[in-house]
């Protein structure tokens, strides 16, 4: 993974999360995807604990745990698996449920006041299930969270610059591609390929669509 933003930013905008929640809040633990990812600079994880003064701690599944070492911007990695397995020594795996996990870290730290989680990213069974091992009681911090990240700083202003630049390169290229018999699968190739060799990630599969397809939103790209 090419990291968009240093440690030292990651590092920043979780003080900056502390800042803004109640002063009781010793822990916070991060579900969603793209909440961690804008903390941590990592975007395969299942939860993130994050503490004051501390990195974050973040819970992966095994299969991501030398990713997620190897590419973290900022953040201790630690693995999970609900089987029992023979491990590496270069692996730091906790077997056993993801909530059990979280509990045994909250221990370990000390914290056994107030736990801020972003509850709208959180699935029902998860957020069950977290309630009873963990037996905290949580303050809802998604609003804070989203505000945080909806306000950009001039890192993530030029950033979002240069990929609105590709995005314009990709449909240039869309448009010069197109002429008689061509699909349009081999169009939306032809954006991705222009997307992947300017290191652009999509939020989406690109869509393309001819004649009456095209009276579908979130058309399929056909052959």
């Amino acid at each position: 993974m090419i990291h968009m933003f240093t440690k030292k930013i990651y590092e920043k905008r979780v003080n900056t999360l502390f800042s803004q929640v109640e002063e009781d809040i010793d822990a916070l633990i991060l579900s969603g995807t793209y909440n961690i990812l804008y903390f941590t600079g990592f975007d395969g994880a299942i939860v993130t604990v994050l503490l004051r003064e501390e990195k974050p701690i973040v819970i992966v599944p095994r299969l991501e745990y030398l990713r997620a070492r190897d590419t973290i911007a900022y953040g201790d990695v630690i693995g999970i698996s609900p089987y029992e397995a023979d491990l590496s020594s270069y692996e730091k795996i906790y077997t056993g449920k993801t909530w059990e996990l979280a509990k045994k870290i909250l221990k370990e730290k000390g914290v056994d006041g107030k736990i801020g989680i972003d509850k709208a990213e959180f699935k029902v069974d998860s957020y069950n299930e977290s309630l009873k091992i963990l037996d905290s009681e949580f303050v809802d911090i998604t609003k804070t969270v989203a505000k945080l990240r909806s306000i950009k700083s001039e890192e993530e202003v030029k950033i979002i610059r240069e990929s609105i630049n590709v995005a314009e390169k990709a449909m240039k290229k869309a448009i010069e591609s197109l002429d008689k018999g061509i699909t349009e699968s081999e169009v939306a190739a032809e954006i991705d390929k222009v997307l992947r060799h300017n290191f652009s990630d999509r939020s989406f599969d690109s869509i393309v669509a001819f004649g009456t397809n095209a009276a579908y939103p979130h058309a399929k790209p056909g052959h």
